[in-house]
């Protein structure tokens, strides 16, 4: 569906991105991780048209998108879920997921209550608060709304950046469960980067590494959860020869 090609971003005059490759299938959902400047948000940015990639391709149901305006990527079916929320503070839930559909008003104005009504089951807390202004919500309640008014798009693939980020670990697992559900009961592609590694390893299918602007390791979750090298070098584990195991693992995928 998704299909990344030797992808170089830069800001300013840093290298950030350096030949990134990958691909997501329909209905999958593909965790990416790494550490703080690992080149994550960027990655996100660049397959959303934050950011312009310098060489490289983005093609998504094979049609290019590289480089199409920020505001066309919604259009084309991609939503980017940001990091830290960035819900609208003075506007109440009902509003915040309205503002998703923005560029559907006009065409599908009849069927959006309809499609709230169905954000609405998936966060039932939400529903409760429809008139309590954005800003007044914890900080997990904000992130179920965040991705709520992603889901108003109607898009046919999510980004989501560190969605975890400043959540108590129950409400974690939480929006985790939730992520996993929504792969299931529907056909949203879903591409989640996150530093709380772990967490994103269980529900997804596939897991990406990104160690300065590269891809370091990929392949599929469970087993990659399952490999004591792999929780050594990523996962808090304990590691005496870090660049010996990574190197071990990166020949095994050859």
């Amino acid at each position: 569906m998704l299909n990344v090609r030797n992808l170089h971003t830069y800001h300013g005059h840093i290298h950030v991105l350096k030949g990134i490759s990958f691909h997501v299938n329909k209905g999958e959902m593909l965790a990416i991780i790494g550490g703080n400047g690992a080149g994550k948000s960027t990655l996100l940015g660049t397959l959303t048209g934050i950011y312009q990639p310098r060489q490289g391709e983005i093609h998504l149901e094979n049609k290019n998108i590289t480089n199409i305006l920020i505001e066309e990527t919604v259009h084309q079916g991609m939503v980017l879920v940001p990091e830290r929320r960035q819900i609208f503070d003075a506007l109440t839930v009902y509003e915040n997921l309205m503002l998703g559909a923005f560029h559907r008003y006009r065409k599908d104005k009849k069927q959006l209550k309809n499609d709230a009504e169905e954000v609405l089951e998936i966060f039932p807390r939400l529903k409760e608060m429809l008139t309590r202004l954005g800003g007044n919500l914890s900080g997990g309640e904000q992130q179920m709304l965040a991705i709520g008014r992603g889901l108003m798009a109607k898009p046919k693939i999510m980004l989501l950046d560190e969605p975890s980020l400043g959540l108590a670990p129950i409400i974690v697992q939480d929006i985790m469960e939730v992520l996993a559900n929504l792969r299931k009961s529907t056909d949203t592609t879903i591409i989640l980067v996150e530093q709380n590694a772990k967490a994103a390893m269980k529900v997804s299918d596939r897991t990406c590494v990104i160690e300065r602007g590269q891809i370091a390791l990929n392949g599929n979750s469970k087993e990659m959860l399952e490999d004591s090298r792999v929780a050594s070098l990523y996962l808090g584990g304990n590691s005496t020869d870090f660049k010996a195991i990574k190197e071990e693992i990166f020949l095994e995928q050859l």
